[in-house]
């Protein structure tokens, strides 16, 4: 799985989020503005920090953030326990790649990187799947139904469709691409909980592929 590839600098629109699951009504925290009478009416003082936390979409990438990827995966576990169903994550992180002496030494994913990438994953993960960003250089897939193998296949499928996408255009996306996988039933030994499953996979991080054009000299 080694070698660097080139994707297309333009994936195009990232898709969107699918529409949300109903039932789920965010839960304010304890440190949420109380609400204010004025004048007979209610009004909620309502910080630009409390928006953000109420977004249950992630901005840059264009997929779901944290905070609704916690509430599925917290569901989903709990369904699955329940009836005795496979459920399993895929763990996938990305780290710059300083392909030449020009490239900036930045640890941080650039926000077209952050959309490139999101962008790409999301046109080719499998209808039902959630997506979402679960940390500034990780996403986060929850797979329903599925078992770790299932999943296996899939960063196969991927990392196979990273390396054979055309490029006739110089891209800005230079990653460094690792996935990992943990789920039931492979791992119920180890996961009690469904916030262990992501743990778990990111032990298990290892290289997939590479993305980027070097500048001054081939790394091939």
């Amino acid at each position: 799985m080694g070698g660097i590839v080139r994707l297309r600098g333009r994936f195009g629109p990232c898709r969107s989020a699918p529409p949300l699951e109903t039932g789920f009504t965010p839960k304010l925290v304890a440190s949420a503005p109380a609400a204010t009478a004025v004048n007979g009416d209610i009004s909620v003082m309502v910080s630009d920090r409390s928006n953000n936390w109420l977004k249950l979409v992630d901005e840059e990438s264009g997929l779901y953030n944290r905070l609704y990827l916690i509430h599925y995966l917290t569901e989903s576990f709990a369904r699955a326990r329940r009836y005795n169903a496979p459920i399993s994550c895929l763990v996938i992180q990305a780290k710059p790649l300083h392909l030449s002496e020009e490239d900036p030494k930045s640890e941080v994913l650039s926000p077209s990187a952050v959309r490139a990438l999101g962008g790409f994953l999301s046109s080719n993960i499998r209808t039902g799947d959630i997506l979402g960003r679960w940390a500034a250089d990780e996403f986060l897939l929850v797979a329903s139904n599925t078992p770790p193998e299932g999943l296996h296949t899939l960063t196969e499928i991927i990392s196979d469709k990273a390396r054979t996408t055309p490029s006739d255009e110089p891209t800005d996306l230079a990653v460094s691409v690792h996935a990992g996988v943990a789920g039931l039933h492979d791992d119920e030994k180890i996961i009690r909980h469904a916030e262990s499953m992501p743990l778990l996979a990111r032990e298990r991080l290892t290289p997939v592929f590479r993305t980027g054009q070097c500048k001054r000299r081939s790394l091939l």
